[in-house]
């Protein structure tokens, strides 16, 4: 570091002026690389959605800045993403998203983007709020294989602890399903569509199939499921064609249970790799294994979402998010 600094005290005058303009250069270009991957189909204004009248509004700080007549509003190419507020490069917010898609731990991470490990866990849970919002408008049509499976709670990280605490891997005090789990309702069609999320603790219920897949399913299609009743009064309410695979039987002709079993394998081993998970994040994590199952871009779905994006917004909800 001495070094470095002696080395810049030597510097004349013009030479320090050249260093300076390529440093501005060199953001320059991050900015415009962001800029060209968010706008790649075309501009528009992120606060108000319009896509004309959209005039440019000078520099600042080195990012192109836009202004919207239709809203008055000023904005660039970060206003309104998951990068907003944030004084690092987009450079290191891709070698983050690169380290997301190796799956490495926050503390790699950390190490490799040179940031700290708080940052590091702020930036994956924003990362993957914002992916959330992406994979919102999936629909599950044709052959649906629907099932549940479940998590014991856990509280890891909370401050405020409604039972006693458990040694790393301990289980549940009471065997098989009980309120001390919470259940993952989860979906898969044919077409490779995934849909999963918390939706309970216990036993699942009618109402909450309702909630986790009320509008999610395209008329006339055909769900496969247990011999559970609230799956069968679900299908009764929305008059889908059902076929129940009976317990002891694999499959039924070509219907079965196969996918979303093995999606549950693979959701639990997903999920193993980080050493517990909070049930406060788990819908994250949930989300995370789903874009990577349907071959989903990171860095094109958190370019491409506009939402405003802070440390509350996700800090702040609820130790178990049941719907």
């Amino acid at each position: 570091m001495h070094e470095l600094c002696n080395v810049l005290l030597s510097l004349t005058k013009d030479e320090k002026k050249e260093l300076i303009n390529l440093l501005k250069n060199t953001n320059t270009k991050q900015h415009t690389n962001l800029l060209e991957k968010r706008f790649k189909n075309g501009l528009y204004c992120p606060r108000c959605g319009c896509v004309e009248n959209i005039v440019r509004y000078g520099f600042k700080n080195g990012h192109q800045r836009f202004k919207c007549k239709n809203c008055g509003r000023i904005f660039n190419e970060i206003t309104n993403s998951v990068f907003m507020c944030s004084k690092k490069s987009f450079d290191i917010w891709e070698k983050y998203i690169e380290c997301m898609i190796n799956e490495f731990t926050i503390r790699k991470s950390a190490k490799i983007c040179g940031i700290c490990i708080t940052t590091a866990f702020i930036w994956r849970h924003k990362i993957l709020d914002v992916l959330s919002k992406k994979i919102d408008d999936i629909k599950l049509s044709g052959v649906i294989e629907v099932d549940e499976t479940f998590f014991p709670i856990s509280y890891k990280g909370s401050r405020q602890m409604p039972r006693p605490v458990r040694r790393r891997g301990g289980g549940t005090n009471i065997r098989g399903i009980s309120k001390e789990k919470v259940c993952v309702s989860c979906g898969v069609d044919r077409g490779g569509n995934i849909l999963g999320m918390v939706s309970n603790l216990g036993k699942i219920t009618k109402d909450k199939l309702n909630k986790v897949f009320g509008g999610k399913i395209i008329d006339n299609s055909i769900i496969c499921s247990d011999g559970e009743k609230s799956y069968k009064d679900f299908v009764k309410e929305h008059d889908y064609k059902h076929v129940i695979i009976k317990s002891g039987r694999y499959k039924n002709g070509i219907y079965h249970l196969n996918h979303i079993n093995a999606y549950h394998n693979g959701l639990k081993g997903f999920i193993r790799k980080f050493n517990g998970v909070s049930t406060k994040y788990l819908n994250n994590y949930i989300v995370w294994n789903n874009i990577k199952k349907m071959g989903i871009s990171i860095i094109e779905g958190v370019v491409d979402i506009v939402c405003l994006m802070r440390y509350r917004t996700f800090a702040d909800r609820p130790l178990i998010p049941v719907l």
